[in-house]
């Protein structure tokens, strides 16, 4: 007690000899102790319980009076409080983001949006109508948040509240004007006047339906959280994340067999693998999925090879893949590759694939029998509850080059052709060649594809379509292709696309004509428009 009378005194007295005068800051001052965004005898109170204490490298608690970092709390800390002494700010803080939203919560409209949780530390309410949240720093108005949600805006004390990220303002409820990447961006929150930075957070490459946030709850280094609080005190953060494997050969054509080498610069992390295109290390029964890497992997056919690295505590490493094509013919050569990996049974086929049949079981063989005439169920279906995870790879024969993207994928046709559809093993042809739809999303990696994936000036894409041309099934196969090249030639905007070799799990399936979707984000990326 009396180092904190001492403490007390000394700070006063620095105060009210006119060394700082207190004044109204945005953000929250620094020697804010306990998180209130005011400096007073409380953070005193806890400056002096740690009162020369050591340095710490763990730095990420709030109540760290360590405020210079060096030599441990001391006189230079009482100092640097002294100088933001009654200093205050507005005690707002974006504290649980989750840019992936897959399955974790719906917003009023049913719908799973991305959203943003902010946090009073304060012990008053706060109304945060007329507060501008942006992820361009450059636009601090980018969104208003509206004061004609009645009682929706205000921010109980030590509460929180949820805000959706989904583009869609005109929805009841708050819903912000843009959406989040899951990539990585940064997010802020300005108050009234639209200059005043209240609080801002980075977050890097996000993983559906985990989020990234304080923990504990405003304090200044966020993290991966275990398990999202949406509306609720945080619980639980990852220590880090593992960085993803590395691995010793890059995708792509080889004429000779090789050993492919993985590795993590996470020290004591385990690498898990799979070569059935199933996602390594999937938590679902007794034992996660895949196999433990404990040295280099021969690979003497194509082979689809997927790695993850996880860690006990921390958030588990994306899942990286690679397709190796092993002596592949002219033909196979003869174009630029389209590799589709993932689950055989959980994104492809039977039970709950794109293309699963109605009715039937698994053989002794290991393949599907029907119960009875073969039918289908999910081809026939459309909508997000019959999209799936897939890796998408675009290879080049010529020097390897090319790109490895999370997406989602659906069955693409007509309702027409839809119920035509008939799968065949291997080779797919006539009405078994299906055609699929490739959706870029940030619940399975970024929001868009960015790459020049066509001859043309949009580089940009939400969608595309593999098609299997069923208007032009026979060689050569281009009529489609022809008639769109013809028509953007003579100033028009029209559906681009290309020629590739399209393989399911390793397996060749057919030549196919990329092309663009033709919807929304199209028209936006050709016309400049929003």
């Amino acid at each position: 007690m009396k180092i904190l009378r001492h403490l007390t005194i000394s700070l006063l007295g620095l105060a009210a000899a006119g060394l700082l005068i207190g004044s109204a800051r945005a953000d929250c001052p620094p020697g804010d102790l306990n998180g209130d965004c005011r400096v007073d005898p409380l953070d005193v109170q806890i400056l002096a319980g740690q009162w020369l204490q050591p340095s710490s490298e763990d730095r990420s608690q709030a109540e760290c009076a360590d405020l210079d970092g060096v030599d441990g709390v001391n006189m230079v800390d009482m100092a640097l409080m002294a100088r933001a002494w009654g200093q205050t700010g507005v005690p707002l803080f974006i504290n649980e983001i989750m840019a992936s939203n897959k399955s974790v919560i719906r917003d009023p409209q049913g719908e799973y949006d991305d959203w943003i949780e902010i946090y009073n530390a304060g012990a008053e309410s706060i109304n945060v109508a007329g507060m501008y949240l942006t992820d361009d720093l450059g636009r601090p108005t980018k969104w208003r948040i509206p004061a004609t949600v009645r009682g929706a805006t205000f921010v109980p004390a030590k509460g929180y509240l949820l805000v959706w990220v989904d583009g869609s303002p005109a929805d009841p409820g708050l819903h912000a004007s843009f959406k989040l990447d899951a990539g990585g961006e940064e997010i802020a929150l300005f108050d009234k006047n639209g200059e005043a930075l209240i609080h801002s957070v980075i977050f890097p490459e996000q993983t559906a339906d985990l989020s990234y946030g304080c923990y504990p709850d405003g304090c200044s280094d966020p993290r991966f959280l275990s398990a999202p609080t949406p509306g609720a005190q945080n619980d639980g953060a990852y220590l880090g994340e593992v960085e993803a494997p590395r691995f010793s050969r890059e995708r792509g054509f080889y004429d000779e067999p090789f050993s492919v080498t993985l590795a993590t610069e996470t020290e004591g992390a385990t690498i898990y693998y799979t070569l059935d295109g199933s996602r390594p290390f999937e938590v679902t029964g007794r034992f996660p999925t895949g196999l433990t890497y404990v040295g280099p992997l021969r690979v003497t056919r194509t082979t689809c090879l997927r790695a993850r690295a996880v860690k006990p505590g921390w958030k588990p490493s994306a899942i990286v893949t690679h397709t190796y094509l092993l002596n592949a013919d002219d033909a196979l050569k003869s174009l630029p590759v389209v590799s589709l990996v993932g689950d055989a049974r959980q994104t492809f086929y039977e039970p709950d694939g794109i293309m699963a049949i109605v009715g039937g079981t698994y053989g002794a063989d290991g393949k599907w029998v029907s119960d009875g005439p073969e039918s289908y169920n999910n081809p026939m279906q459309r909508g997000m509850a019959y999209e799936r995870p897939v890796s998408f790879e675009l290879l080049d024969p010529w020097d390897n080059s090319g790109l490895q993207v999370d997406c989602g994928i659906r069955v693409h046709g007509s309702n027409y052709m839809r119920p035509r559809y008939h799968r065949s093993d291997g080779f797919w042809s006539g009405n078994s060649k299906f055609s699929l739809r490739l959706y870029f999303r940030g619940r399975y990696g970024p929001n868009w594809l960015d790459y020049p994936l066509f001859p043309f000036e949009v580089e940009r894409f939400k969608a595309i379509v593999l098609r299997g041309g069923h208007n032009d099934r026979i060689n050569p196969f281009i009529k489609d292709e022809l008639n769109r090249r013809l028509h953007k030639d003579m100033g028009q905007v029209d559906s681009g696309g290309s020629m590739a070799n399209v393989l399911i799990n390793g397996e060749y399936k057919g030549y196919f004509n990329p092309c663009e979707h033709i919807k929304d984000s199209f028209c936006q990326q050709w016309y400049n428009s929003d």
